[in-house]
């Protein structure tokens, strides 16, 4: 106990939550401060929930934030989400880019294709320790902001055109049973 009979604390205990702020948020907070305002007036006009040290924290890494901006990083983003393996994860991005631009349609691209590609690039690089997993394709594609490549295996390979083929020959053959007699799979539980 401290003096008095009042005990510390404990961690985390009385302080105030942590507020992420996004970098598009850090971005016009530096330039409301350079338009010569004070730190209050700053965090009053820009409606911070910030205490005046974390306004300044943010001023003094001012640089960074503007560089992470022009870089074309997500504004909305509170943190900046980086790889250990950021030189694969560019070069993959950028060979990804190269494809896209190749075909005159947007190419589907499997995660197995996308997995022996980062391996590739980790051996002509040079790395250490690179498993191109996955997990990694997966956080890959979600930092770029990329939907669908998680097309595994035999998925990334289906004969569309086959398919759509097939499904008007079955609709064909069901036109003849009678509309009572065509259930779905998860209504004939009971039978």
């Amino acid at each position: 106990m401290a003096r008095g009979g009042i005990g510390r604390p404990k961690s985390r205990e009385g302080r105030k939550p942590r507020t992420s702020i996004p970098l598009g948020d850090k971005i016009a907070s530096i330039d409301i401060k350079d338009a010569g305002y004070t730190w209050a007036q700053t965090l009053d006009v820009f409606r911070l929930h910030i205490s005046t040290s974390a306004a300044r924290n943010i001023y003094r890494n001012k640089d960074e934030y503007k560089r992470r901006a022009a870089a074309a990083e997500d504004l909305l983003a509170p943190r900046l989400r980086r790889s250990y393996f950021d030189s694969i994860s560019q070069s993959l991005w950028d060979w990804y880019k190269d494809l896209q631009r190749v075909s005159e349609r947007r190419l589907q691209v499997s995660g197995g294709l996308l997995e022996d590609r980062s391996r590739r690039i980790a051996a002509e690089q040079g790395v250490a320790g690179f498993k191109g997993s996955p997990h990694f394709i997966q956080n890959w594609a979600n930092r770029h902001g990329l939907r669908n490549v998680a097309l595994w295996v035999e998925a990334g390979s289906a004969d569309v055109v086959g398919a759509a083929e097939r499904i008007s020959e079955i609709r064909a053959a069901l036109e003849a049973y009678p509309v009572e007699r065509i259930h779905n799979m998860d209504e004939t539980g009971l039978f």
